[in-house]
């Protein structure tokens, strides 16, 4: 009796310190549905081709964000992520893609996934070919606003669009 007991214990002692073997998910979050399908279309407008894609969210007020979309061949934030030691911590999938999300939390927290992750996350050499697309998204009280742009930079104020009314072209000599 003393031997089975002794043996049960053990087997309760072997099992408990036992280490899992599964690799963690590091910070992969999930979106809402009205994200989760801009981000499909995102994906589904601009393609599968290019090395990034990053989510950019601005807080501007308790009901309204302001969003960037991005795809490109290096992070839109490059140089200020290499130049501030910071990667991102969260991060999206959808449609096959891995959205990194960038949120202001990147510069007080680090992420706890392995040192692969932070070296893929700032590239060190930049890349000849320099396409990218940029959406912005506008989300006030739950009401988004999406429209494409040519330059824009996460949490300073984002361009607005231009009304098609206001386009024009400037004439081919000012002189």
């Amino acid at each position: 009796m003393k031997r089975q007991f002794i043996f049960f214990v053990l087997v309760i002692l072997f099992n408990s310190c036992k280490q899992t073997s599964e690799v963690p998910v590091c910070n992969v979050i999930e979106p809402r549905a009205n994200i989760k399908s801009l981000l499909d279309s995102f994906v589904m407008v601009n393609g599968q081709n290019n090395a990034e894609y990053g989510i950019y969210i601005d807080k501007t007020s308790p009901h309204d964000y302001d969003l960037i979309l991005y795809t490109g061949n290096e992070p839109l934030t490059k140089e200020e992520d290499r130049l501030n030691n910071q990667y991102p911590v969260n991060k999206v999938r959808t449609s096959n893609i891995e959205f990194k999300v960038y949120s202001g939390v990147e510069h007080y927290f680090q992420n706890t996934c392995d040192d692969k992750v932070r070296k893929e996350s700032v590239p060190q050499k930049v890349l000849e070919k320099n396409d990218y697309v940029i959406w912005v998204v506008k989300d006030s009280a739950g009401i988004l606003t999406t429209y494409k742009t040519f330059g824009a930079y996460p949490f300073i104020a984002l361009p607005k669009k231009i009304p098609d009314s206001l386009k024009f072209n400037l004439p081919d000599s000012i002189f």
